[in-house]
């Protein structure tokens, strides 16, 4: 949603909202998609932050999580399994 204002936890009255300028789907499958979101700063700063959202999620204002789980494979090493949150 280009423009949505962002409010990450409690703001004071110095700071203003980060806002978003673009989304792009970077690639998509049938349950998941990766974002690029490209948003504005509190500072007024241009940021990039990629991000996984459900494609299957029904309300766009609804909270919605997606945990992805990496299985790490070194040569003569045991497997070991990383969280990303």
């Amino acid at each position: 949603n280009h423009g949505r204002s962002l409010l990450m936890g409690t703001t004071s009255s110095t700071e203003s909202a980060q806002t978003v300028l673009e989304r792009t789907v970077v690639a998509s499958t049938r349950w998941l998609s990766l974002v690029t979101l490209t948003y504005r700063d509190a500072k007024g700063e241009s940021r990039k932050w990629d991000l996984v959202s459900r494609t299957t999620k029904r309300s766009p204002t609804a909270a919605d999580a997606v945990a992805i789980f990496v299985k790490l494979r070194g040569a003569g090493k045991e497997a070991s399994t990383m969280l990303v949150r």
